[in-house]
């Protein structure tokens, strides 16, 4: 058996510093080219995830901002902090927690694949009655439904009484339906700290992409967000994936077995380890 390539964790690093923009001259300067980056990636986090590498927002814009500046657009739109809000308000892309319950950005070109995957569909009533989601997210569902978009604070008031374990159910609530797709962030404010408004994910895309979301084959969706991630991330290893992506194991074996024979990714050696790399690179 042919043995893999090998590349080192140096050359690793390196591709890598590029592919993220973290290297002088490639850096976001403004939301424009943030809205260009999540194009070129597909998705990407907002903030770095503690054991993994992968593409973000904050390391690719290292602007520091003064706090009394804060609120100045011209600021903002320089800012990494601020786009978590204007990106999905301008409508550039989808954002919701989704990858390990972080804010996740998704282009519109891959926003059918991740829905073929992880969500649960819009019609919740039956979800809810076949005790799969909770009775704080049905709470939440029905207003958003209700109201259409709504920011965080009216949200929690029309939510429930005031309270800590409530408060944390209302929480709990939001994370679970974002890492479902049934709702995402529709904007916000920068007042304070950030205040999100929130909308039904079949509302705020819109007919026409849940319609093309719908035709998506849920397993070829798998494949596809794999080789997309692994051009991201230059390599990874199939465990690596399977945390970030919250798969089986097995599925990503699975997946993988489809994948390697078909010539759509390959293997290599980074310090003895076995990682998986693309093809090619777009």
């Amino acid at each position: 058996m042919k043995k893999p390539a090998r590349i080192s964790p140096r050359e690793l690093e390196r591709l890598r510093a590029r592919r993220f923009r973290q290297v002088r001259g490639r850096y976001l300067k403004d939301q424009a080219d943030a809205a260009r980056f999540v194009r070129e990636m597909g998705f990407l986090l907002l903030m770095s995830v503690q054991g993994a590498e992968l593409p973000n927002l904050a390391d690719a814009n290292p602007t520091e901002v003064a706090w009394d500046d804060y609120h100045d657009l011209t600021i903002n739109a320089r800012w990494w902090w601020a786009w978590k809000v204007t990106l999905p308000g301008a409508r550039k892309c989808y954002q919701a927690r989704l990858l390990r319950a972080r804010p996740t950005f998704i282009s519109w070109r891959w926003f059918p694949a991740f829905y073929a995957v992880y969500s649960s569909g819009p019609d919740y009533e039956d979800a809810y009655q076949a005790g799969l989601m909770s009775r704080a997210e049905r709470r939440v569902l029905d207003l958003l439904k209700e109201r259409g978009p709504t920011d965080t604070r009216s949200l929690r008031r029309a939510f429930g009484p005031v309270g800590k374990d409530i408060s944390r159910e209302f929480e709990r609530a939001l994370v679970g339906l974002q890492s479902s797709m049934r709702i995402c962030v529709a904007g916000g404010s920068l007042e304070g700290w950030t205040i999100y408004r929130w909308a039904l994910t079949e509302d705020w895309v819109g007919r026409q992409r849940l319609d093309r979301a719908s035709r998506v084959d849920r397993w070829a969706a798998m494949k596809d967000i794999v080789i997309q991630h692994l051009r991201n991330v230059v390599a990874a290893t199939p465990a690596e994936m399977a945390w970030l992506f919250r798969w089986d194991q097995r599925l990503v074996a699975d997946l993988i077995s489809e994948l390697l024979p078909a010539r759509r990714i390959r293997e290599t050696e980074i310090s003895g380890v076995r990682h998986l790399m693309p093809r090619t690179f777009s």
